[in-house]
């Protein structure tokens, strides 16, 4: 997957960040307890090309032992296993042959019937990503479920992996902009409380909201779908607004879809719909591959309002 591939920029403590682990950890200590005493330095050090060769092996006895298996994606421990396996090969191919280590065992012990959680967030990381991370991670934990994994078992693995991969990348400082896992990340757990809500939301309606070019204003047509909108769930306890737009190539596309939404999102809010109900998912971007430009042009100029409501509801 293009999000794996970036630019390492591996910072020089990483030793002591705790950042390096498994097969390479054994190596990195001897390196640095080399400097220690004579004897490591006329004795270990002349050993350390081979015993990095040991233990290199061991990380791609791993690799190649999860690609042997080659996972499949029928249920979510195999969709795991294949998500990690992808995303292992890509960093042994890069050479970060410890990580690539980490994954695979994690891919192995999924396929294993083992449970295979997210991984917990390092404490090496500055405060403001450890709390973007947790928080994160947090909303993970409650999709991983039976329900979610029994009816959308790929993408649910998709965005496991996803977040180990962040995670990953910022312990290496590799560019997000060249590997950018956290934003494809957000953009599936997005994709996954779709998911979430069609399980307990079964009845849907939709609603266009059309703006006129370059423009964030509402006009009167706007409005009284949005009076619609807040007159079809008043009263009720169980619902769900989801607010869809497409996000057009350039910045200024971008700026104008997220001004947009924030218009239709407020106007809810002041036609009585509890903020807390409405939710937001954005197609297209940056990365959006570009077929027609004016077919992007009006998508751009589009919301579209669902409301979901549960089974029995009208």
């Amino acid at each position: 997957m293009g999000g794996y591939i970036g630019v390492n920029k591996a910072k020089s403590n990483s030793f002591e960040r705790g950042e390096i682990t498994g097969c390479t950890t054994i190596i990195k200590w001897l390196c640095w307890s080399s400097q220690k005493s004579l004897f490591q330095v006329l004795v270990m050090r002349p050993l350390l090309p081979v015993l990095a060769l040991v233990f290199l092996s061991g990380c791609g006895m791993q690799v190649k032992q999860l690609d042997a298996a080659n996972p499949s994606a029928n249920d979510f421990p195999s969709a795991l296993a294949s998500e990690y396996h992808d995303y292992a090969d890509s960093e042994y191919e890069q050479g970060r042959y410890s990580s690539a280590g980490h994954f695979a065992g994690k891919g192995l012990d999924s396929l294993n019937g083992k449970s295979v959680d997210p991984d917990a967030v390092n404490g090496s990381l500055p405060a403001d990503e450890q709390k973007t991370l947790s928080d994160s991670r947090a909303q993970l934990v409650k999709f991983l479920n039976e329900d979610i994994k029994r009816v959308s078992p790929q993408k649910l693995a998709h965005a496991q992996l996803l977040f180990d991969c962040w995670q990953n990348e910022l312990l290496k400082d590799i560019s997000q902009t060249k590997a950018p896992c956290q934003e494809e990340f957000h953009s599936t757990m997005a994709e996954l409380q779709e998911v979430s809500d069609n399980l307990v939301y079964g009845k849907e309606t939709n609603h266009v909201v059309l703006f006129a070019a370059k423009s964030t204003s509402l006009d009167e047509s706007a409005l009284a779908s949005i009076k619609e909108v807040a007159e079809h769930v008043k009263g009720m306890p169980h619902y769900r607004v989801l607010l869809v737009a497409y996000v057009g190539h350039r910045t200024s596309q971008r700026h104008l879809t997220e001004a947009r939404l924030s218009a239709v999102r407020h106007a809810l809010v002041k036609a009585g719909i509890a903020d807390k109900h409405i939710r937001i998912t954005k197609t297209g971007g940056a990365k959006a591959v570009v077929l027609s430009r004016d077919k992007i042009a009006m998508d751009t100029k589009k919301i579209t309002i669902i409301v979901k409501t549960t089974h029995g509801k009208s």
